[in-house]
């Protein structure tokens, strides 16, 4: 383990009479474990392994790349593989497991297949003669670098699901145990049978489990709903019970009323889930941004009641409006990224992007984008998050960062336009700015705010700051994540870098058409010349860690990629790269952030 981290251990275990030696190694690292495999001396042989490394890089399946995948398998399964190879005449080989890796947890594909490795290992290994054990956990009560990344909104959903976390204690009993039982894999876990049963009429029990419990006496554990033609309280209770069934929550009737879809904790991956469900009860095409789309359980109601028309009911093809075209122009920009043609690709949609109806003033505009809640609370200043202006824009961009306000204060996310069919593009920044400053005023409600975008949406962020600025009106801060200045060159330099690693993210995004595509080209020519001005607004730049190139294969030279902020700041560095931060590392983000916001 890594050396600074130790020191409790080593006192802890010193104290108990053991002689410790701590040695920092990248046990993937086939001949650096080697090299400390031999420095063991030959009076002290190595009886016991315990291999109890993790990392997680959380996506859909469609979004994996070999290097994300790498991220996860190099620490669980090459370095367990290392292990197996290089050690000898053990007593005791013992591998962390995950049961992920048995149940199978929706976006953690990559994840799921290391902990199977090492589950198909110990069962190699006992299978010639070796010691071997893989103990498939479930979730720990104690804090650590996996179980941090949950949040208490994740805990608590993972809990009302009906797998209780362990406490420290039940967890050592059943390694003891476990140490001594025959079997090569085990799932040591706290199982709530009472909510898992609770969980069965929903579709929301693994599988696996389902031997556990028994369905209730209704049908509907048994029998697909028939939802064709049901409107209002009906198709309400459908869509609430679904909803139950991914969050965790008892019943439909135990859905909190009068809260958002993005409040009660949906994230990009909960929210492929319900739409995974609803598809299979409709048979409707549905988009992975289903409940970003339409945040409220009346809204997807409403939507779904549109969509859900019986086959009598159908209305002939004479009578529906021919749909505005789309297709073309995806295809031209996918066809130019496959050739390694980014530049063109970029300068194509920035083009087709004139040819979309447009405004200059803030009255030429009849159909305004809704903000979107994602959290709520009484402390203040409130969090305004500006869409980033690109073709997986939208809510689910801050769904993670969200959840460690949540109880605290409100977060509310302000979309873009253009983006969202019957949506105006803006013809300058000043458009933008006036349209923005609107949407802001609205969401705050006359409650003091901060100003935040994450990417691109920094350039909104301070944009709109300095124009309130000039108002006499400015916002209480402005938080800048990760935003490259359009005039930097940056973006151009790792221009293929970003949009391949944006790619991987379209399935999560709902997918992206013409209409997302020369939206964000309009906003890459609108602010291709914007340069940030001098504002006395606080302001806060937090920067990634980790680059993007491991993502496109590309190389940069010292810290090149890294953007760089002019105008007057404080700068914070947080872990992951320029999407990871709001996503896997989305609660160490937020804690900088809340840090911040408690001390500036």
């Amino acid at each position: 383990r890594a050396a600074g981290r130790s020191e409790q251990l080593v006192a802890d275990l010193t104290a108990a009479g053991a002689r410790v030696t701590v040695a920092e190694c990248d046990a993937a690292d086939r001949d650096a474990l080697a090299a400390v495999l031999d420095g063991i001396p030959a009076d002290f042989p190595l009886r016991t392994v315990v291999h109890a490394a993790g990392v997680l890089d959380d996506g859909l399946l469609d979004g994996l790349t070999p290097e994300r995948l790498s991220t996860v398998l190099r620490p669980k399964a090459d370095a367990a593989r290392n292990l197996h190879e290089l050690t000898h005449d053990l007593t005791d080989f013992v591998l962390f497991s995950s049961a992920a890796g048995i149940l199978g947890n929706a976006g953690q594909a990559g994840y799921a297949a290391a902990n199977a490795y090492l589950d198909a290992l110990a069962a190699h290994r006992q299978a010639d003669g070796l010691p071997a054990k893989s103990l498939a956990w479930g979730l720990w009560d104690e804090a650590s670098d996996l179980t941090r990344q949950l949040g208490a909104d994740g805990r608590e959903k993972v809990s009302r699901a009906g797998l209780r976390p362990l406490s420290t204690e039940e967890g050592l009993r059943l390694f003891d145990t476990a140490r001594v039982a025959h079997e090569a894999v085990l799932v040591p876990m706290h199982l709530d049978v009472a909510a898992l049963r609770r969980q069965f009429g929903t579709g929301g029990v693994p599988p696996l489990l389902r031997g556990l419990v028994r369905p209730a006496v209704r049908k509907a554990a048994t029998e697909a709903v028939q939802v064709e033609g049901l409107t209002g309280d009906a198709l309400r209770d459908v869509v609430l019970t679904q909803v139950a069934g991914v969050l965790g929550f008892a019943g439909p009737d135990a859905v909190p009323a009068g809260v958002g879809f993005p409040e009660m904790g949906f994230d990009s991956l909960t929210a492929v889930e319900l739409r995974n469900r609803l598809i299979g009860l409709t048979g409707l095409r549905l988009p992975a941004t289903l409940v970003f789309d339409h945040p409220t359980p009346d809204a997807l109601v409403e939507f779904l009641s549109g969509e859900l028309v019986p086959t009598e009911q159908a209305v002939s093809t004479e009578d529906i409006e021919p749909e505005e075209e789309t297709g073309s122009i995806q295809l031209l920009y996918r066809k130019a990224c496959d050739e390694g043609k980014i530049a063109e690709a970029v300068e194509f949609i920035k083009a087709a992007s004139r040819l979309r109806p447009s405004f200059d003033r803030l009255d030429d505009v009849n159909q305004l984008p809704e903000p979107v809640r994602l959290a709520r609370g009484d402390t203040t200043p409130a969090v305004l998050c500006f869409a980033a202006p690109v073709a997986i824009t939208g809510a689910q961009q801050y769904a993670r960062f969200a959840a460690g306000f949540r109880g605290e204060r409100e977060l509310t996310m302000i979309p873009a336009p253009g983006f969202r069919p019957g949506e105006l593009l803006p013809t300058t920044v000043e458009a933008t700015v006036e349209l923005q400053a609107e949407l802001v005023w609205n969401a705050a409600g006359g409650t003091p705010f901060v100003l935040l975008g994450h990417s691109s949406g920094g350039w909104l962020a301070h944009a709109v700051a300095t124009h309130l600025e000039q108002l006499g009106s400015p916002p209480e801060g402005i938080v800048l994540m990760d935003t490259y200045v359009p005039q930097s060159g940056q973006i151009d330099r790792f221009k293929s870098t970003f949009v391949t690693s944006a790619q991987d993210r379209e399935e999560e995004a709902g997918g992206i058409d013409d209409r997302k595509l020369t939206g964000m080209g309009c906003y890459f020519r609108v602010f291709a010349d914007w340069t940030p001005a001098d504002t006395a607004v606080p302001t806060l730049f937090v920067r990634a860690t980790e680059s993007l190139q491991s993502v496109s294969g590309e190389q940069s030279e010292s810290d090149a990629w890294r953007p760089t902020w002019t105008p007057d700041h404080v700068g914070v560095d947080v872990p992951g790269n320029h999407w990871s931060m709001m996503e896997n590392h989305a609660t160490t983000t937020a804690d900088a952030v809340r840090a911040w916001l408690e001390n500036r």
